[in-house]
């Protein structure tokens, strides 16, 4: 699968037999079990899907650089041969997309199974060898489909339907593909993802989080899925409040998503800890908007974001705990006491998390989550809630917005960590969530502010003091954690040595709560 069998310079044997065309692609994937296949391929014949009697071979070859280029660019060039002939397409991320559905796409016809660029067009091609430079092409891996389509008219809008089958080859190595891919031809991307929720809520289908060639990308390598952290926003100066409010709640939903291939196929406790962080973001964001939109879609979507993020709270804690325990007494202490039948007893805690969190995943519930989710953001929903005024305000710059929410945020913290030293525990709680609601919305309005200094120092400082804070809290959640292992084996001595440790290390980061806290206070407000 290594051979080199072009270059980025035209192949003089392959000709386009045909225009080619250059357009945006937005197109959702579900996957499940062959049931749940079979089950919704039932439902869409029931409900207008008129699909071809036989079901088409899809042979596809997909190129890139040995170094990976065009992947690292978050790009895909495959060569597809489906019913005798060979079509060239390129697929990248666009700058303008909304969401994760959409790519820019490039297509044209082949006289055989060369990847002519040339083909594409000069602007594509461009784009191609801009990227590769002189490095030459190589198959990287394949995939064999058997493809079933319709076309589906749910309201105005033409969806195209494929439900594909079959596998992706990297070597010896070969992964399985079932999925429905559901592709707007014309019309609303609302009607898009509608179809794809019914769906999904019908026959029990979830969202596909990696396309084929990420699954081929990653097989080639050998790789298992990575977790995925909050990305920074790109915001334009001047957008309006409505536009960042869309785009900073479609990023949170979709780093939700991104790290469900590294639970479901890896069990990576970091992406486990990563959709709880994306869950609390997507939290912050619509309660900011909330308090200025009101909208009861707004709240509804907040509890149910909170539910499933509760539902991964056993794994994390877990997750968290027997990293302490590795890392620190069972580590400095092991001479000292017997951590083994402490950890065999969080092992078993560990597991029923996990289990909890991949049933939250799975459920039909979540991927309808999500999908309501971007329904809403796209369609505005919050705009049928508000009055007059309000709707005025959606269209005042995200500045104005930012300016007002950090002020009064960064208010709120100066007034609660008032006499710091002397609050009680209720008192520190509400602190370490002001802190939290600060930091996520400097965190999301700082590409709003792309010539002002002191973002990243701001930042870090509120980091700094949730980290005191967070040790705080640690010896909190020890003390619950160990409570619940009460009985679980001989665990008293180790246990006792895992509070004492966690006393110590809140006790350490206390030390350092003034001389951060000083820090904070002298920092400028970097969105003024």
């Amino acid at each position: 699968m290594t051979d080199t069998t072009d270059t980025v310079a035209p192949a003089p044997d392959t000709v386009a037999e045909a225009p080619q065309t250059v357009g945006r692609e937005i197109e959702i994937k579900l996957t499940g079990d062959t049931r749940q296949i079979v089950d919704a391929c039932d439902w869409l014949a029931r409900n207008g899907a008129a699909f071809r009697p036989r079901a088409a071979n899809l042979h596809s070859v997909y190129f890139d650089t040995a170094d990976e280029r065009l992947r690292a660019a978050g790009m895909a060039l495959r060569v597809r041969k489906v019913r005798g002939r060979h079509m060239l397409t390129f697929k990248w991320r666009s700058d303008d997309a909304a969401t994760a559905f959409e790519r820019g796409e490039a297509e044209a016809r082949l006289a055989g199974p060369e990847p002519d660029i040339d083909a594409l067009g000069a602007d594509t091609a461009a784009l191609i060898r801009g990227v590769c430079g002189e490095a030459p092409l190589e198959q990287r891996f394949t995939t064999e489909l058997k493809r079933r389509d319709a076309v589906a008219l749910p309201g105005l809008s033409s969806i195209k339907v494929a439900v594909d089958r079959g596998h992706v080859f990297a070597g010896d190595r070969s992964v399985e593909v079932e999925e429905i891919e559901f592709e707007l031809a014309d019309g609303d991307i609302g009607d898009l993802i509608d179809l794809a929720a019914r769906l999904t809520d019908a026959c029990g289908l979830r969202l596909g989080s990696r396309t084929k060639s990420e699954r081929g990308y990653a097989l080639a390598a050998g790789e298992l899925p990575q977790c995925v952290k909050a990305l920074p926003l790109t915001l334009a100066d001047d957008a309006a409040t409505e536009v960042a409010m869309g785009s900073i709640l479609i990023a949170a939903v979709e780093q939700f998503v991104a790290n469900w291939p590294g639970l479901l196929e890896a069990e990576l406790p970091e992406s486990v800890h990563q959709m709880r962080v994306a869950l609390r973001r997507l939290r912050a964001a619509i309660k900011l908007f909330q308090r200025e939109f009101p909208c009861a879609d707004f709240a509804i979507l907040e509890r149910r974001a909170a539910d499933i993020a509760s539902a991964m709270g056993q794994a994390r804690d877990m997750d968290a705990f027997t990293a302490l325990v590795q890392d620190g007494p069972g580590n400095t202490l092991k001479d000292d006491a017997d951590f083994g039948p402490l950890l065999e007893s969080a092992a078993v805690r560990r597991f029923e998390g996990y289990e909890k969190v991949r049933a939250v995943l799975l459920d039909p519930m979540t991927t309808g989550f999500v999908l309501e989710l971007y329904s809403f953001v796209l369609r505005r929903g919050w705009r049928g809630a508000l009055d007059v005024e309000a709707l005025g305000r959606l269209s005042m710059p995200a500045q104005t917005f930012a300016n007002e929410t950090l002020d009064r945020l960064h208010k709120r913290v100066r007034k609660r960590g008032k006499d710091l030293e002397r609050l009680t525990v209720d008192e520190r709680h509400r602190l370490r969530i002001a802190f939290k609601d600060l930091r996520y919305a400097a965190e999301f309005f700082t590409a709003l502010y792309p010539h002002k200094a002191g973002a990243k120092s701001f930042i870090r400082s509120i980091s700094k003091l949730q980290d005191v804070f967070g040790a705080y809290n640690d010896t909190i959640t020890a003390h619950t954690i160990v409570a619940a292992l009460e009985g679980e084996g001989t665990i008293d001595a180790a246990a006792g040595m895992v509070l004492g440790w966690c006393a110590r290390g809140a006790a350490d980061a206390e030390t350092h709560l003034a001389a951060s806290w000083k820090i904070f206070r002298k920092l400028e407000k970097f969105w003024h």
